[in-house]
């Protein structure tokens, strides 16, 4: 199974930056945010959230 997660790299040292979760209960949104493990870099990304899972066809 192929990894489907977006990628982003850091602007500033090239890094592949992490994607934080929304807290705990909370609703994911539009805005993602992404911080840079080695230099420290803020980034708001705006994928989508996660659609509803498709139901299977009724017989």
């Amino acid at each position: 199974m192929n990894d489907t997660l977006p990628r982003v790299r850091c602007q500033r040292c090239g890094d592949q930056m992490d994607m934080k979760d929304p807290g705990p209960g909370l609703a994911w949104t539009p805005d993602q945010y992404w911080v840079c493990p080695t230099c420290g870099r803020h980034f708001w990304s705006t994928y989508p959230p996660p659609g509803p899972k498709e139901k299977a066809a009724a017989p």
